[in-house]
């Protein structure tokens, strides 16, 4: 059985092939075996998808199937397609496509299960469209539209279930620091005051006591260490701590003890970076907490359920490729991150 990730993962169309997985530890970062809970720790194909994509977003479902929605393709340009794949048969099938073709949007799981789809970029302009879909019908549906045309932007579900969009960029504006959050119960959107800076192709987490932290991403003159926490309560933003190193296009994970965890990214020259550090909220202050042992952005990272963070794929403008499929903390980061 193979151990790499069996095919590239497209975040752009300027990406380089990135076969690894990385599991990141809290305080450094270890070589280990083959990973994947489920096949003896180590990774299998599964069946294609029906339309290539990228720039696309993976949605998991609350009945367990994903969703990938939109995109970009080279054969046909914006995609408005969208796909369910069924871990139980691990085959792709089409369900309803979308109103408006789109890419580089964002799509956030609501509360009662259905998905926000907002934004992106038609290949013309930047979109103010936004649409819902619900998974019981296999259907698309319009609502309220956003007030500024952004793509690139960060998108995450408040704890009352309303959305945050925030940020990105805007063909007719250039880097946004403007803000809505949307409403499923009246289907509208409410501004916000703006952020201090603008953040684009940065992270946003709601943390545990329902703030938001957004991280980084690029500014007016490129990748930034600023970072602010949003407050829902008064609609207001404060800068907090900045990070070590500027970067973009990284990923931020929420921890199960409140801290974030921001891993990768892009730097000033276009180079992918190592670097990982993180938040808390305790101070405010980002730490350093290692290397990762191959750059990379445009990656993806999720919390495993023994505290540990998955990293894998992206793409290394250094042109590097790693001959290592996997990384694991030690038994005492582990323990650390208890």
């Amino acid at each position: 059985m193979k151990t790499l990730l069996q095919y590239r993962r497209f975040g752009s169309h300027q990406r380089v092939l990135l076969p690894l997985l990385m599991v990141i530890g809290l305080s450094s970062w270890t070589i280990a075996g083959d990973f994947g809970p489920a096949a003896g720790n180590a990774w299998s194909a599964t069946g294609s998808m029906q339309d290539e994509r990228w720039w696309f977003t993976m949605t998991t479902l609350m009945n367990g199937k994903v969703l990938a929605a939109a995109g970009y393709s080279y054969e046909t340009y914006d995609l408005a397609s969208a796909e369910l794949y069924d871990s139980t048969t691990a085959t792709w099938s089409p369900t309803g496509s979308m109103r408006n073709a789109r890419f580089s949007h964002t799509a956030t799981l609501l509360l009662d299960g259905r998905v926000l789809v907002a934004g992106g970029y038609n290949g013309l302009e930047s979109m103010t469209s936004v649409e819902i879909y619900d998974p019981r019908r296999g259907r698309w549906t319009r609502t309220g539209s956003l007030h500024v045309g952004r793509e690139e932007h960060m998108a995450t579900l408040l704890q009352d279930g309303r959305v945050l969009v925030t940020g990105g960029y805007g063909d007719l504006v250039g880097t946004l620091a403007s803000n809505e959050t949307y409403d499923p119960a009246t289907g509208l959107w409410t501004t916000s005051s703006d952020m201090n800076d603008p953040h684009w192709w940065g992270t946003a987490t709601t943390l545990l006591d329902g703030r938001v932290l957004v991280t980084a991403g690029g500014g007016v003159s490129g990748p930034q260490t600023s970072c602010e926490l949003f407050d829902p309560v008064t609609r207001t933003w404060a800068y907090t701590g900045r990070l070590h190193a500027a970067r973009l296009l990284q990923t931020a994970t929420l921890l199960a003890d409140g801290r974030v965890l921001v891993a990768g990214g892009q730097d000033y020259l276009n180079n992918s970076i190592r670097t990982a550090e993180i938040w808390d909220p305790a101070t405010g202050v980002w730490t350093v907490v290692g290397r990762l042992h191959q750059p990379r952005a445009r990656h993806t990272a999720a919390l495993l359920p023994d505290g540990r963070v998955l990293v894998a794929g992206g793409e290394d403008y250094q042109g590097n490729q790693d001959r290592r499929t996997c990384y694991r903390s030690t038994a005492a980061c582990n323990r650390h991150l208890a």
